[in-house]
């Protein structure tokens, strides 16, 4: 089995210019319970080192942004994009809801993370993907858009904030 380092990281990870996320919109695979307690306006925080145990050099609870481009496959509508994304995030994340929110002030750092390209057969494919990390939010900084419950299902229900 291939080792992947950081320098696997480095390359694989796009360079964006310096820009603030205020306003962009942004998709997070979260459980249940972890939605819940963000509908129920409580602030959510996590500090955890996710460079320990994973291929990243990610902290606190990660996003994805919607307008990047994640695999070879560049789809064109909202649901597209959280299968798309759920394609190599299976097994790494929760799928009970996939949640879409505009960043309105949450602090959030650029990160990458590697997954397994799920447009490859290959069992060493990887992809690197860009990550948004923030240790705490909630829904005056990141506010719901749209929610997907349960993502893999075929016809996920779909709730409009």
């Amino acid at each position: 089995m291939r080792t992947i380092t950081e320098q696997d990281i480095a390359t694989e990870l796009e360079v964006f210019p310096p820009a603030t996320h205020t306003g962009e919109t942004f998709l997070r695979f979260m459980s249940d319970d972890e939605f819940t307690a963000y509908i129920m306006g409580n602030e959510l925080v996590n500090e955890h080192d996710h460079s320990r145990d994973c291929e990243t050099n990610s902290v606190g609870f990660c996003f994805l942004r919607m307008g990047d481009r994640w695999t070879e496959w560049v789809p064109s509508t909202e649901p597209e994009r959280v299968e798309c994304a759920l394609s190599f995030l299976s097994g790494v994340v929760s799928d009970d809801v996939a949640l879409v929110v505009r960043n309105e002030s949450a602090a959030i750092s650029e990160g990458a993370g590697l997954y397994a390209d799920p447009d490859s057969c290959e069992w060493d494919a990887f992809i690197g993907v860009n990550e948004f990390c923030t240790s705490s939010y909630d829904r005056t900084t990141m506010v719901p858009v749209r929610a997907y419950l349960h993502p893999s299902d075929k016809n996920p229900k779909v709730i409009e904030f």
